[in-house]
C-alpha cells in the first residue's frame, strides 16, 4: 500500500487522520503509544516531582542533621583540638545548572597558606591528619553535606 491510498504522501490524510490514527488502532502494539488520557492526568508534571523531592530532601536531611549532631559535634571538636582552623572546609563546586554554591565537608588536612594553585589531595598525602584519615576512610567527612542539601543545593 502507497500513500496514494490513503490521499497523500507517507499515508498521511487530513480528512481521515482521525479515524486512522495510532488511538483507534486496533493493533495492540498501538494502543500503548501514544499515551491515554488517564495516563496523562495520572503523570506527575516536573514541577510536582522537584518539590516533591525538595520536601523529601529537607525532610530528610533535617532529621538527619539533628539525631547525627552529638556525633556532628564530636568530630568537629576533635578536628579542631587536632590542628589550628576551621572544623570545616568550603570549596566551590558547581551544580544543577550551572549554579556555583560552597559545599561543606570536614577538614582533612592541616590548613596551608594559600598561594593560589590548588594541589589535588593524592595517596599518603603528608597534608591529611591522623583523624582526617580516619575520616575519609570512613567517610564521615561527608556529613557536612546535609547542609547543603538542606539549604537546596544538593539533593
Amino acid at each position: 500500500m502507497d500513500g496514494a491510498d490513503f490521499g497523500g504522501p507517507n499515508g498521511f490524510d487530513p480528512d481521515r487522520s482521525e479515524t486512522h490514527s495510532p488511538m483507534n488502532s486496533t493493533d495492540p502494539v498501538d494502543l500503548d503509544f501514544p499515551l491515554s488520557q488517564r495516563q496523562r492526568a495520572l503523570a506527575w508534571s516536573t514541577k510536582e516531582q522537584d518539590r516533591w523531592t525538595r520536601g523529601l530532601d529537607i525532610a530528610i536531611s533535617a532529621t538527619a542533621l539533628i539525631m547525627l549532631s552529638p556525633l556532628l559535634l564530636a568530630i568537629a571538636l576533635v578536628v579542631r583540638a587536632d590542628r589550628t582552623g576551621p572544623a570545616l572546609f568550603r570549596q566551590r563546586r558547581y551544580g544543577r545548572g550551572g549554579k556555583c554554591f560552597q559545599i561543606y565537608k570536614f577538614r582533612t588536612m592541616k590548613v596551608m597558606e594559600s598561594t593560589g594553585a590548588f594541589t589535588q589531595a593524592r595517596k599518603n598525602d603528608p597534608r591529611v591528619t591522623w583523624f582526617g584519615k580516619f575520616l575519609r576512610k570512613s567517610s564521615l567527612d561527608e556529613l557536612p553535606q546535609l547542609l547543603n542539601v538542606l539549604k537546596g543545593d544538593m539533593s
